[in-house]
C-alpha cells in the first residue's frame, strides 16, 4: 500500500474508529444507567418485540413511520454535507442543516414515544407543552425559511403540515373516531415529509454548481 493510498484511507479508518468507540460508549452507558436505576439489561438490548412476546405485525404502520422519518434525515444529512462540500450558499446550507434537526427530533421522538410517554412520565412535562415546543419549531422554521419554502417546496410540505395538523387533531381533539385515521393521517404526514426532503436535498445540495436556485 503506497503513502497515497494510505492518505485517502486515513480520514475513513479515523471515521469508522469514532464511529466503534461511539457505539462502545453507548453500550456501557445502557449498562451504567441500568444498573444505577435497576432495569432490565435484557429489555434495553432486545428487539420490543422479542421482549414484549408480541407478534410480528404489532406495530408495523408505526415502524413504516419511523423509517419514513430516519430516510428524510438522512437525506438532509446528506443533502448538507453536499451543500458544504459544493459551497452553496449559507441561506441553503443553513436550511439543509436546521431540516435534518427537525427531522432528527421527530425521528427520536417518534422512536422513544417521547411526546407520549418520555416527557410526560419521566421529565414531567406535559404533552401539550411538548406539542406547543414543535409548533414553535415549526413556526420559526417557516419564517426563518420562507424564501426558500416559497421557490419550489410550499406544494409539497403545506400538505405534509395539513396531514400533521390533521393527526394532532384527531388524537387530542376528535378522539372518538377510529384510530386508523389518526394513523393514516400520521403516515401520510410522514411520507409527504420524506418526498419533501428528497426534493429539497436534491434541488439546494448542489445550487452553486446547477446555477439552477435562486432563493
Amino acid at each position: 500500500m503506497n503513502i497515497h493510498t494510505k492518505e485517502r484511507l486515513l480520514p475513513q479508518v479515523k471515521i469508522l474508529a469514532s464511529l466503534y468507540a461511539l457505539t462502545v460508549l453507548i453500550i456501557l452507558g445502557i449498562k451504567m444507567i441500568c444498573a444505577a436505576k435497576g432495569l432490565n439489561l435484557d429489555a434495553m438490548l432486545h428487539d420490543p418485540l422479542t421482549v414484549a412476546q408480541a407478534p410480528f405485525y404489532t406495530g408495523c404502520l408505526s415502524n413504516l413511520g419511523i423509517l419514513g422519518w430516519a430516510y428524510a434525515a438522512s437525506v438532509f444529512f446528506f443533502g448538507w454535507q453536499q451543500a458544504l462540500e459544493h459551497s452553496a450558499s449559507k441561506g441553503h446550507t443553513n436550511f439543509l442543516f436546521c431540516s435534518w434537526i427537525i427531522s432528527t427530533v421527530l425521528t427520536l421522538d417518534d422512536l422513544f414515544i417521547l411526546h407520549e410517554d418520555v416527557f410526560p412520565s419521566v421529565l414531567g412535562i406535559q404533552e401539550e407543552a411538548v406539542y406547543a415546543l414543535y409548533f414553535a419549531l415549526i413556526a420559526a422554521y417557516l419564517l426563518a425559511f420562507q424564501k426558500i419554502l416559497r421557490n419550489k417546496l410550499a406544494a409539497i410540505l403545506i400538505p405534509a403540515l395539513l396531514f400533521f395538523g390533521l393527526s394532532i387533531v384527531l388524537d387530542e381533539i376528535v378522539t372518538q373516531l377510529p384510530l386508523v385515521l389518526e394513523e393514516g393521517a400520521k403516515l401520510l404526514g410522514i411520507l409527504t415529509w420524506a418526498f419533501y426532503a428528497h426534493t429539497a436535498a436534491r434541488y439546494y445540495s448542489g445550487a452553486q454548481i446547477q446555477g439552477t436556485a435562486k432563493a
